[in-house]
């Protein structure tokens, strides 16, 4: 839960930085959906559930209400499957390294649920900003709705 100070400030409140429980995930808004915008992509590992769930907690604080345009890929599960969480794509992977999500877009860039024309892609330790609503918000009008190459994962080497 979060409360705006008069000075703009957030304060979240309870055991955020502790919490570990992903249910209320489930509740978290759609928004619009349109196939035009990008998907925010956010790197885990199956150990980290909560740094992953301050930073979503962060997403809420700030107001942001597109969770379907949320993928969150979770490193060091036993399956390997895309998979809905309310509103909230999950893609496992089995792959246990700490930075799956780059092989992840290239395995999945046709899935429905993942497919996007360009993607914003963040580790689980970020928090985000206020300003982080209207600048994704805007993407879509700043660098219009032609599809950006996801290349093979091992293409800088």
């Amino acid at each position: 839960m979060a409360f705006r100070w008069r000075w703009g400030c957030v304060l979240l409140v309870g055991m955020v930085w502790a919490d570990s429980d992903i249910s209320w995930w489930a509740t978290l808004p759609c928004g619009n959906n349109l196939p035009t915008q990008p998907r925010i992509v956010i790197n885990s590992h199956v150990h980290y559930k909560r740094p992953l769930n301050s930073a979503l907690h962060s997403l809420v604080s700030v107001g942001f209400r597109d969770f379907c345009r949320l993928l969150i890929v979770v490193g060091g599960k036993r399956e390997e499957a895309p998979s809905k969480l309310g509103n909230i794509t999950v893609a496992a992977r089995a792959l246990n390294a700490h930075d799956t999500g780059f092989d992840t877009l290239h395995l999945y860039r046709t899935h429905p649920d993942i497919a996007a024309p360009y993607y914003i892609y963040v580790h689980d330790t970020c928090l985000f900003q206020p300003s982080f609503v209207p600048f994704f918000s805007k993407l879509p009008e700043l660098l219009g709705s032609s599809s950006r190459t996801i290349l093979s994962p091992r293409t800088h080497l």
